[in-house]
């Protein structure tokens, strides 16, 4: 059996794959389009087929057609010989017949030659050319002339006959479509033919005056002949026929109508032949053209239905063959496919055998051959790896131990030249060569454990697969015992199972099993002939065998670790210098010192590129009462917090210093106007919306800004941090917790200060500040009940200075406490002299300052002023604003109480304007409302001032205060305020503050009073 085979055997190996699967393939090709062409044909037959009864059909239907047109002309022929009326309708109907002739010459001439004949044509296009006639001609012999169309139509019936004969039979032989083609078509258009003789027939009878035997002979036997079921129809009346018209209930319609007309046509035809008169030839044909057109409405239904199914069996062969088509192309796609893989398989693993064994002649023993196969090639793959085996592991040993020392040179190389150690950066410099070191050894992990004061400590670690934070991982020492103890001696320790490891170090031994490490060398760091510390290079497999080159690479590795710390304490000893030397030592922020140096670096930068820079000079608002309140200490450590916020707040390119005490300098660079530094200013503001958590309180606090620009305000460092600090006091004069920026008025304006300052001391020193008095009356009754004594500054140069004026500028330098002091003494010593001048005084309030309130002297200085000038503490008043700030609340309270007990009364001055109103009323003692003037300028004008001062006047009567309406200006005011008797007035309506000598007059009438 084998030696038949032999020859096909001898002829495939001298053949190499490629040509042998080749070979296959062509076979198998062949073999699959012999199976396939037969089907094919099939296929293409039987489109051809469809094509062709589609073809047939629409050249039936228009043959139809035009035998429905012929049929009415000759209809029209027989009515014209007995009817004029007959010959319009006649030429209608003939151009009908050509156009529709032209169009089946034009449409279906190439169909006729197939299925028909075409001699037959050209003899049916000759006829209706014969049959043609022209107005006012005569017809000789009506009968010739329909015997002519009779014929002619006969022609046309043969011609569609026969092209159901080629085209639509050979189509489809099944019940449905014999019935249709059968009956519905052919039969229909007989029996049209021969109803339409008899209407042709029965028109012309129905003109003359009398019919002939013979004739009535004629019209009964075509009338027996259409009643007759079976006349030409196969179908008709067998139960396949009704259920066909069951299933088609449109064609079941007008077949139903055609059924009618044919029963009613006997009756007709039975008058035409009993002589009973037509009103006309016309209305007899007309009556029954209906029995006509029914055969063909029939004939059309029938011919839709059969289109449709040769459109649905086309639509089926289309569908069939591109299913046989898809299905024969996915089975060439998956044999191809699986040829082409059962070719690649043999002849991969041949190439990868035959690449090997090249690669091994070329002295490469590095291989291995990986066959993806369970054949027996395989097994050949197998042979082969263990044969070069033996040869590459000795080679392979010799190359790692070169690489290991390559790798071991280049690493200590690296780690030599790195900037992290040589500038003494321990964490970057210890994580640098942790790294380093793993890929060096290729361990996977390696850890370092330094000697600190809580223990041994993890300082750095990297690890090839994930991130492992170093915190949390601590070793005591009196743990380590046995480990000390061999670092004194030893220079390495090896862990090549960990079981073994845990019982002797179990704290290191945890650290180990938490990263999975079996095995591990371990080698001690010394600094300084001690211990410092040791390096593990960790496996997480058991049995790591550790070489000499790499412990002779871990010795080196400590050393190097041991510089690193010895270079790192260094430099830690420097920056330890340097910090104290630039930076501030409560809140880490640069110094003075440091932030000049950084702002001179600055200025030569922006002078280079063209640009601007601001300092901004931020002083804390109200920092002193922070001390005076919580101590010190609470005031360093919202010093820290400010600067804390400060540095988070703004952007990190904007330079913070603590430039001293409450107060701090920011330099932004470059800037480009000042809406740059605008919102950097704002910026600031926001950051205190906030309040500050001091000694378990909140604590708000404010900051005023003030900015110089350069080289705009200053050419130097300390120009323009001079300049900004003034800027600062601009800020803070303005009202606190705003900015300003510096200009050349400012620096004026400084100067003038200082210059008022010096002038407003002298001016106190000296006693030269005046009081004039404002009188104050009682609404009801017009008698002066007291003056407001108000202070005024004499000036040489300036005139007479108000106190809106130098007051504020008292209060900022601390001018106020003497200055208060001085206006005391001057009310007391005038209520003194009027005295003794012998008039009937009336009380006089003085105006206190909140810093008088909050400095302790206040109440001793009102004591002094009273026994020194022997007055009545009655006759002696203070009035105090409503601006009094929160954080002196309870101080003034208790001032205020104490003063009040001694019997000096005391006002609210401008009441209403401040936005807590109504909790000093709650808060303090008073005894006076005063309501400001802006709510009296109002009255007569303003319904809500109105509204105000009612309330005001109300709540003080149900406090038992008494009411001052400050500002009354006209006598419209006061005669509104009359409605309040018991209330007091004060202003320029009746008098103006004066000198103490022109107030005799009101004091003498309130004496005679």
């Amino acid at each position: 059996m084998i030696r038949i085979f032999q020859p096909v055997i001898r002829f495939m190996n001298r053949l190499k794959y490629k040509q042998k699967f080749s070979i296959i393939a062509v076979l198998i090709t062949f073999l699959i389009g012999g199976l396939l062409t037969p089907i094919t044909i099939w296929l293409i037959d039987q489109r051809t087929v469809a094509s062709e009864a589609e073809e047939g059909l629409a050249l039936v239907e228009d043959l139809s057609e035009l035998i429905y047109h012929l049929q009415r002309e000759r209809g029209y022929v027989q009515l014209y010989a007995v009817d004029e009326a007959g010959f319009d309708l006649y030429i209608n109907e003939q151009e009908q017949v050509m156009e529709l002739t032209g169009k089946i010459e034009r449409e279906h001439l190439p169909a006729i030659q197939s299925f028909g004949s075409e001699d037959l044509w050209v003899s049916i296009r000759e006829g209706t050319r014969n049959v043609t006639h022209t107005e006012n001609q005569e017809l000789s012999d009506a009968r010739g002339t329909k015997e002519e169309y009779n014929a002619l139509i006969q022609q046309v019936l043969s011609l569609t006959q026969l092209t159901i004969q080629e085209s639509l039979v050979a189509f489809d032989r099944s019940q449905d479509i014999a019935i249709v083609v059968d009956d519905l078509i052919n039969g229909m258009l007989i029996r049209a033919e021969h109803i339409g003789q008899i209407r042709a027939l029965g028109t012309l009878f129905n003109g003359q005056d009398s019919i002939s035997d013979e004739d009535k002979l004629d019209m009964r036997v075509r009338a027996e002949e259409v009643s007759h079921f079976q006349y030409h129809m196969v179908f008709e009346n067998t139960p396949e026929f009704s259920n066909f018209l069951d299933e088609n209930r449109t064609l079941q319609g007008y077949y139903t109508r055609y059924e009618e007309q044919r029963e009613d046509l006997s009756s007709l035809i039975n008058r035409v032949i009993e002589g009973e008169p037509y009103a006309s030839p016309v209305d007899y044909f007309e009556e029954i053209t209906p029995a006509v057109d029914t055969h063909f409405y029939v004939l059309q239904e029938g011919a839709d239905y059969l289109q449709e199914e040769i459109a649905s069996r086309y639509q089926t062969l289309i569908i069939s063959q591109n299913l046989i088509i898809g299905f024969v192309t996915a089975y060439l796609i998956l044999l191809l496919y699986l040829f082409w893989g059962f070719f690649q398989s043999i002849l991969n693993s041949v190439q990868t055998l035959s690449d090997s064994s090249r690669k091994v002649a070329w002295g490469d023993f590095d291989v291995e051959v990986n066959l993806d196969t369970k054949d027996e090639m395989s097994e050949v793959g197998e042979a082969f790896n263990h044969m070069i085996k033996e040869v590459n592991s000795t080679i392979q040993a010799n190359r790692l131990s070169i690489e290991r020392t390559k790798r071991h040179q280049e690493s200590i190389l690296k780690l030599s030249t790195s900037g992290f150690w040589g500038e003494g950066y321990l964490n970057d410099s210890l994580d640098e060569i942790a790294e380093s070191v793993t890929y060096a050894v290729k361990v996977d992990r390696t850890s370092i454990w330094l000697d600190r004061q809580e223990g041994l400590v993890l300082s750095a670690a990297y690890d090839r697969e994930d991130f492992f934070p170093t915190e949390g991982w601590v070793a005591k020492k009196w743990k380590l015992k046995a480990m000390y103890e061999w670092s004194q001696d030893g220079l390495f320790f090896t862990v090549s199972d960990l079981d073994e490891f845990r019982r002797d170090h179990p704290y290191i031994a945890a650290y180990f099993r938490h990263q999975k490490v079996e095995s591990a060398l371990l080698t001690v760091i010394r600094s300084k002939a001690e211990v410092i510390g040791i390096i593990a290079f960790e496996y997480r497999s058991k049995g790591r065998s550790w070489h000499k080159d790499e412990l002779a690479y871990a010795q080196s590795i400590s050393q190097l670790i041991s510089t690193v710390l010895e270079r790192h304490e260094l430099k830690q000893k420097e920056q330890e210098i340097r910090h104290m030397a630039y930076f501030d030592g409560l809140t880490g922020l640069p110094n003075r010192q440091h932030f000049q140096m950084l702002l001179n670096e600055q200025m030569v930068f922006v002078d280079e590129v063209e640009m601007a820079l601001a300092v901004l000079y931020i002083d804390l608002d109200m920092f002193k009462h922070v001390n005076d309140t919580w101590g010190h200490s609470a005031g360093d450590r919202l010093l820290v917090m400010v600067g804390e916020r400060l540095k988070d707040g703004v952007d990190s390119r904007v330079v913070i210093s603590r430039f001293g005490g409450d107060e701090f300098t920011m330099m932004s660079s470059p800037i480009k106007d000042r809406e740059d530094v605008s919102i950097l200013a704002n910026r600031i503001h926001s950051l205190f919306q906030k309040p500050f958590h001091l000694e378990g309180h909140d604590v708000f606090i404010s900051c005023s800004i003030g900015i110089s620009i350069y080289p705009n305000n200053g050419s130097s460092t300390e120009d323009l941090i001079k300049n900004a600090d003034m800027a600062m006091y601009e800020a803070k004069a303005q009202g606190r917790n705003v900015f300003a920026f510096y200009t050349e008025k400012l620096y004026s304006n400084m100067l003038n200060r200082i210059e008022m300052e010096a002038e407003l001391r002298k001016a106190i020193e000296e006693e030269q500040l005046v009081l004039y008095y404002q009188p104050q009356f009682s609404l009801n009754d017009g008698k002066l009940v007291g003056f407001e004594a108000l202070v005024r500054w004499p000036h040489d140069r300036l005139g007479v200075v108000s106190p809106g004026e130098f007051i504020p500028l008292a209060e900022e330098t601390g001018l106020i406490i003497a200055l208060g002091n001085q206006v005391i003494r001057m009310a007391a010593a005038q209520q003194r002299q009027w005295l003794d001048e012998g008039y009937r005084i009336v009380p006089v309030s003085v105006n206190v300052s909140v810093m008088q309130l909050v400095h302790e002297n206040i109440i001793g200085t009102l004591e002094d002023a009273l026994e020194d000038f022997d007055l009545k503490s009655y006759y002696l008043g203070i009035e105090v604003t409503e601006s009094i700030s929160a954080e002196h609340l309870f101080t003034i309270r208790e001032t205020l109480q104490t003063i009040q007990a001694k019997g000096i009364v005391v006002s609210i001055d401008d009441f209403g304007t401040g936005h807590s109103s109504l909790s000093y009323l709650k808060n303090f003692p008073v005894d006076y409302l005063k309501i400001d003037q802006t709510f009296i300028n109002g009255i007569g004008s303003g319904n809500k001032d109105e509204a105000i001062v009612r309330s005001v006047i109300s709540m003080a009567e149900g406090l038992k205060m008494q009411v001052i309406a400050e500002g009354v200006e006209n006598r419209n005011q006061e005669n509104w305020l009359r409605q309040f008797p018991e209330i007091q007035v004060q202003g320029y309506y009746y008098d103006r503050p004066r000198a103490s000598e022109h107030c005799v007059t009101w004091i003498k009438l309130a004496g005679q009073q």
